[in-house]
């Protein structure tokens, strides 16, 4: 992955700290997920999909005496000890849970499309770029062309082993209103010369702060590989970006997960990262509800898994609007600092190593291992209090 920004030369290149042959990341396309998920729910007898209608209003009870109600369109009532609602940012079930919410607008639109490259530039197409601008970031994405073997390995874990296009990547590049506007109404070929020229011209460049980069560069016949060239561009679509944070992830009956309960800014792509991790944190608590013999739409449960998301999604929601805030100007002396900072993280590798582990799935091997460790242990528990009764 490639980070650099367009007011100074200072960059930083992340990769896996076991070496280029392990991925740092992976970027699972959405209709993929969709799709194993689709094929793992045909396969559980106890889901019933529901199709052909919509949802018309729900009804909650102010405790637990009452099940939660949904109530369709085609006028049946479907009743439920706990109601998730995983229903996006205009979150129906969050407005019948009647909570507040804080957040604003950052007056940008996230333009999104698939891009064509051209091959000669970049072979392999396995890495990730992005440059931060006064005005907003660009990023390239790279994307799968096919899914080329899928396992589903329990009901949580979904391992996809996907090929990279070698010619597609996939734009998101976060600008002011103005701006994105402009780029919504440019012809196709109008709008890859802009792309194509923003990232490889920077035009806001200063000479000292990069004189300052310079001398602290230790990085000695440093070459920054240059990133692809665009030679054709799939429909575009614009996505309004705003923070928000409901105070209150649960009530009696109900919980909020991904969107519906948070929504960050996309420049460091962890959003739909969050939504899992509400996924994972609210398994494990259900779980613990169902084995202590609890209803599961109780707070004493549900509280649990809010305590536990907020803490991790509060600090992540406000990193990504402080690195917005920091980027988005051009006086001298914030440029200078974090031009610095940028260039700091590229020489010092225990540093830089920190940062990469945070991308790269080692961390996520490390979950995986504690995980099965977990399992594990309580199977022979369980397997121990069985013989208990016989021997």
């Amino acid at each position: 992955m490639h980070v650099w920004e367009d007011n100074s030369k200072s960059l930083v290149r992340f990769e896996n700290p076991r070496g280029d042959q392990y991925p740092m990341a992976y970027i699972i396309e959405n209709p993929l997920m969709v799709a194993a998920f689709l094929q793992k729910i045909d396969q559980m007898p106890n889901i019933t999909v529901k199709t052909g209608t919509n949802v018309k209003s729900y009804r909650l009870s102010s405790d637990t005496s009452e099940k939660a109600e949904v109530l369709l369109e085609d006028g049946s009532v479907i009743s439920t000890d706990l109601l998730i609602g995983a229903d996006g940012m205009n979150s129906l079930v969050r407005k019948s849970m009647n909570v507040r919410s804080i957040g604003w607008k950052y007056q940008q639109k996230s333009i999104v499309a698939n891009l064509t490259l051209k091959p000669v530039d970049n072979p392999d197409n396995d890495t990730a770029w992005q440059k931060f601008l006064p005005t907003g970031s660009l990023a390239l994405l790279p994307v799968s062309r096919c899914c080329h073997l899928l396992f589903v390995f329990s009901f949580k874990f979904i391992i996809i082993s996907l090929l990279l296009s070698k010619t597609m990547s996939s734009l998101s590049w976060a600008c002011d209103n103005p701006f994105a506007d402009h780029l919504m109404g440019l012809p196709d070929k109008d709008f890859l010369d802009t792309v194509n020229d923003t990232l490889y011209n920077s035009t806001h460049q200063s000479s000292i702060i990069n004189c300052a980069v310079d001398l602290l560069d230790l990085v000695q016949n440093k070459i920054f590989a240059s990133p692809p060239v665009i030679i054709d561009v799939s429909k575009r679509f614009a996505i309004p970006l705003s923070l928000v944070h409901v105070t209150h992830y649960v009530v009696p009956r109900a919980v909020l997960i991904g969107d519906a309960a948070h929504r960050i800014h996309p420049l460091a792509g962890q959003g739909v990262n969050a939504g899992y991790g509400d996924v994972a944190c609210l398994t494990e608590t259900l779980e613990n509800a169902v084995r202590c013999g609890s209803d599961i739409g109780s707070l004493s449960h549900l509280k649990h898994y809010e305590t536990h998301r907020q803490r991790k999604v509060v600090p992540l929601m406000f990193a990504c609007d402080w690195l917005y805030r920091l980027y988005g100007t051009s006086l001298f002396p914030v440029v200078l600092a974090r031009s610095i900072g940028l260039t700091s993280v590229n020489n010092i590798t225990p540093l830089k190593v920190c940062v990469e582990c945070l991308y790269s799935r080692l961390i996520i091997s490390k979950i995986f291992r504690n995980f099965l460790s977990k399992k594990l242990r309580e199977k022979a528990l369980y397997i121990h209090d069985l013989r208990s009764l016989f021997c």
